[in-house]
């Protein structure tokens, strides 16, 4: 049982490094719009076949896993890696288990093999056909408004930031002119009270003044 798990993990493997080659040197790659573009291959019929030898599960992990890493190491496709992975697993799946269905290892006529393995491999590519698109339109708008929410919550922080940033500004200004007003009130006060000595010495001194012509008068009378 464990030797025969390895050997279905090994071939697995071995599967997974055929559909990565066969989609990375294999591609013919076609523009569709601007920044987007297509690609023509035969890795999708690598899924069926490892489907058809390893069974629905294995066969389909083997396609995800193999053209999953095939667009994460291109630049181009490397954002539709976690579609590609449902997408080609699901091919892989459907193929697997109809040719379990229709019990293809049993077959020894030729003309059955060719039948099921005719409407597996149909039945997966013909969803492939159909899902991409419409996968690919919903994975799309599903990023694009991902990224429009980022943009909006890039922007709401700026603007908070910037209305923190003037909050604080504003707290500075209004500190500095309260610092001002203090400062100019002590130098105002301290005028005041420099004067009002001298007002009070320049009294003293008339007072003295008078007291000393008072004096003199009355000594002349």
């Amino acid at each position: 049982m464990t030797n025969a798990k390895t050997r279905k993990l090994v071939f697995t493997a071995m599967f997974a490094v055929i559909n990565y080659v066969a989609f990375t040197y294999g591609k013919i790659t076609i523009p569709v719009t601007a920044g987007t573009s297509t690609a023509i291959h035969i890795a999708n019929a690598v899924v069926v076949l490892s489907a058809w030898f390893l069974g629905p599960i294995y066969g389909g992990l083997s396609g995800a896993v193999g053209l999953s890493i095939a667009d994460v190491f291109d630049p181009r496709y490397i954002t539709s890696a976690p579609k590609t992975f449902l997408l080609k697993f699901l091919i892989g799946f459907i193929a697997g288990t109809l040719a379990n269905r229709f019990r293809l290892r049993e077959k020894e006529e030729r003309k059955e093999i060719i039948s099921i393995t005719a409407i597996s491999a149909a039945a997966a590519l013909g969803f492939n056909v159909i899902a991409d698109p419409i996968v690919g339109y919903f994975y799309r708008k599903n990023g694009m408004e991902k990224k429009i929410g980022q943009t909006e919550e890039y922007v709401t922080t700026m603007l908070e930031e910037a209305t923190h940033k003037a909050e604080e500004k504003k707290k500075e200004a209004v500190l500095e002119a309260k610092e001002e007003i203090i400062r100019l009130k002590s130098e105002l006060d301290k005028e005041v009270r420099d004067r009002r000595s001298e007002v009070s010495r320049l009294e003293r001194r008339v007072n003295q003044r008078e007291e000393a012509f008072d004096k003199k008068l009355d000594n002349l009378e």
